[in-house]
């Protein structure tokens, strides 16, 4: 296995606004055009759209508003009792349907404005089990697109691996970017293919066996800010509010045979404080983030599991610096 690792230009971290701005618009689903009062009317939350699969349009995208009729009056909406995680509404989706192959009921929006490529980002959502459907599965979550298709592929930038079943309380799905390309849509629910999705009985009786979910809060947030302490249960220590110089972290990278595997990366730092190493696929996926390195010190990240190909491992320390390191995994 050849590893090699190149220190990337410094760079800037610039501060995007001083509140933190959420990029997706509407995002608990509170504007409206008007009430909700019938099936499949996800449209009148402003902004939201159905997402085409396969060409076919989703038949049963629902929302919910405290403004509602019907059953689509919150909390008390058709799919079972939820109360909204913020604000005044809720959108229910289906993540998987057992009488139609492949059938989703995802859902997207235009971003406020366009991620920048290379910057950090935080995607998180709440996601809610409904109490009257019988079945749950894994993989909704949220995909980025600079166009308005968001096929069913097997790829998202951000899911939930196991199966999710709590209908009581909501549950927060969060993870982190660093932006490919210059997004300007959020897609929410599952991109996976049937075959590629675990769905599981969760009540047997239940009057309907769809896999439903209530959601709320779709969050967009510059990695460089603290987490809304409403919309975005994510917190981050606050960076500087100036534009500042990255310090160089003398951080050098090579392979090593310490297990006699060659499966193992030695990290060694001539930075006088401990750091936090995160390691992100070409995508900006985070791999692993798992490994920290004391001051003046060494370590060693696992990377049997990674499959060739270029890596960027990023150090943070108390010093808000970061660095990006270029890593090349050849076998």
């Amino acid at each position: 296995m050849a590893i090699r690792s190149t220190l990337l230009p410094l760079f800037s971290l610039v501060i995007v606004s001083s509140s933190g701005q959420n990029f997706v618009p509407n995002y608990s689903f509170d504007d409206h055009s008007s009430c909700p009062s019938l099936f499949n009317q996800i449209t009148l939350s402003t902004s939201w759209n159905k997402s085409l699969v396969n060409n076919v349009a989703p038949h049963h995208v629902d929302y919910m508003h405290t403004c509602g009729s019907n059953d689509f009056m919150a909390p008390n909406g058709f799919w079972g009792f939820q109360a909204p995680a913020t604000g005044q509404a809720l959108a229910a989706i289906s993540t998987k349907s057992p009488l139609a192959p492949n059938y989703r009921e995802n859902i997207y929006a235009q971003l406020i404005a366009p991620l920048t490529p290379g910057e950090f980002y935080t995607l998180s959502m709440k996601i809610s089990h409904t109490d009257l459907t019988a079945g749950a599965t894994d993989n909704l979550g949220i995909r980025l697109s600079t166009t308005t298709d968001f096929p069913v592929d097997n790829f998202s930038h951000l899911h939930a691996t196991s199966v999710m079943s709590d209908e009581v309380n909501w549950v927060t799905l969060s993870g982190s970017i660093i932006a490919d390309s210059a997004y300007a849509y959020v897609g929410v629910g599952n991109f996976y293919t049937d075959a590629n999705t675990t769905a599981v009985t969760v009540c047997s009786s239940c009057p309907y066996v769809h896999n439903e979910y209530y959601i709320d809060d779709i969050c967009i947030l510059p990695h460089t800010k603290n987490g809304d302490p409403v919309y975005c249960d994510v917190a981050f220590d606050p960076l500087s509010t100036a534009t500042k110089d990255m310090e160089t972290l003398g951080l050098t990278v090579q392979p090593t045979l310490v297990d006699g595997s060659n499966s193992l990366v030695m990290i060694r730092s001539n930075h006088g404080e401990p750091l936090h190493l995160i390691l992100m696929d070409a995508l900006g996926r985070v791999v692993d983030n798992s490994v920290a390195i004391g001051a003046n010190g060494s370590t060693t990240m696992d990377v049997s599991r990674l499959p060739n190909g270029t890596y960027t491992l990023t150090t943070q320390g108390s010093g808000r610096a970061v660095k990006g390191t270029k890593l090349v995994i050849l076998r």
